[in-house]
């Protein structure tokens, strides 16, 4: 048995492009025609392939043809695809004067040409109206390398805070964006990207007491981000690893001075003890010169705090998370369900001089945890030091930005 390999044969695709995972177990696992491949290689591509998400069962081996060694790859599709179906949504109280919702809607069809492009759709209706439609083209069958694109309009309600969390205006804001770029895959985990794109914006006041008209802008920018994943789980992980980070270049059409460059860095750390895990997060971000903006507030980013009532040209936040699988959901409702709670820390600074951890805010939340059919579902209750509280029901990852 210990001879190079000779062929390799995909057995089991019918929208799937067999050549595509011929070149991922070669590119990524390193089975290569002519040389030896070692049993661990072969688990190695099992993994891979089945985490490109079409396929139900995978299977990776190897045997004696004619006295040439063949490896197989044998794989049974999903019967549901190419079109897959994700539903998430929000909704949070204050127990005072604000609620919000948001229900989302994505559609992915996979495999839309033999090189293996994807086309997602998203909307969003609620507080945050929302619809984006993206492309992702890879550059051949198995590339690593990809191009794609995405168009964007986002329309919401924006409230502006004084002290105290109190809100003195609400503005309108609504978004077109447009913007395309290149990505490589670096080795099984990491991905870098460049974006360069349009932006066009409008404020309007809806229920204001300082702003007067409606306010126009538009942008051109350029995003260079990357990130490295190891995590073994999207919606609950137990361990790995999830950092990433992006730089940012606007310039805006009514500015005559330099662009506005950002900078984000942000990460995810499980670790595991049995039944019970501790996530630890962490972000910051910072602009130059003062001029950009971030925001802090929602669901384990300062839980209780309304969302972006914490603003500021730079930020610091963190968050400790400690979830306990307490045990399986019933029938096909999905895989477990946890008990959890987090300690968070964070604050946002108009200028760099400003910061100083002396500042930073305290908040804390506990939830209920579901790992469903239909993704990630928490429910859970936030309270910030001060004494602000929320009370959440939250479908999808909270962590999904930093994918």
């Amino acid at each position: 048995y210990d001879r190079p390999v000779a062929r390799i044969d995909v057995v089991g695709t019918k929208r799937v492009n067999p050549e595509a995972l011929r070149n991922e177990v070669t590119a990524r696992a390193g089975i290569v025609v002519g040389e030896r491949v070692e049993e661990e290689q072969m688990i190695t591509a099992a993994r891979l392939v089945h985490g490109m998400g079409d396929f139900e069962r995978t299977d990776v081996r190897a045997h004696l043809e004619e006295g040439r060694k063949v490896v197989v790859v044998e794989v049974d599709e999903k019967p549901w695809g190419p079109d897959y179906l994700r539903l998430g949504g929000r909704a949070v109280a204050d127990f005072q004067t604000d609620g919000r919702f948001a229900l989302i809607l994505q559609h992915s069809r996979t495999w839309v040409n033999p090189w293996g492009a994807e086309w997602t759709n998203i909307a969003q209706l609620g507080d945050v109206r929302r619809f984006a439609s993206s492309f992702y083209q890879p550059l051949g069958p198995g590339s690593r390398w990809f191009a794609e694109g995405t168009l964007q309009t986002v329309k919401s309600d924006l409230d502006v805070f004084g002290s105290g969390f109190r809100r003195t205006d609400r503005i309108t804001n609504e978004a077109h964006t447009a913007f395309g770029g290149f990505g490589v895959r670096l080795g099984n985990n990491a991905v870098a990207r460049v974006h360069a794109g349009y932006e066009r914006t409008r404020s309007t006041p809806a229920i204001s007491s300082s702003l007067e008209e409606t306010l126009k802008d538009d942008a051109r920018f350029l995003r260079l981000g990357a990130t490295y994943d190891t995590l073994d789980d999207a919606n609950f992980p137990r361990r790995g690893v999830l950092v990433g980070g992006f730089a940012t270049r606007h310039r805006f059409g009514s500015a005559s001075d330099e662009p506005v460059t950002s900078y984000v860095a942000e990460g995810l750390f499980p670790v595991t003890f049995g039944r019970l895990t501790f996530l630890g997060l962490a972000a910051t971000g910072h602009s130059l010169d003062d001029r950009g903006g971030f925001s802090l507030g929602g669901f384990l980013n300062l839980s209780g705090t309304p969302v972006g009532a914490i603003a500021g040209s730079h930020f610091v936040a963190g968050a400790l998370l400690a979830y306990y699988r307490m045990g399986e959901l019933p029938g096909a409702a999905g895989r477990s369900w946890y008990a959890g709670a987090s300690v968070e820390a964070g604050n946002a600074w108009a200028r760099r001089s400003d910061a100083s951890i002396r500042d930073l805010r305290k908040a804390g939340a506990v939830f209920l945890g579901l790992d469903t059919v239909i993704g990630a579902m928490y429910i859970g209750y936030g309270r910030t030091a001060g004494g602000e509280s929320s009370a959440y029901l939250f479908l999808g990852r909270p962590t999904d930005r930093l994918r």
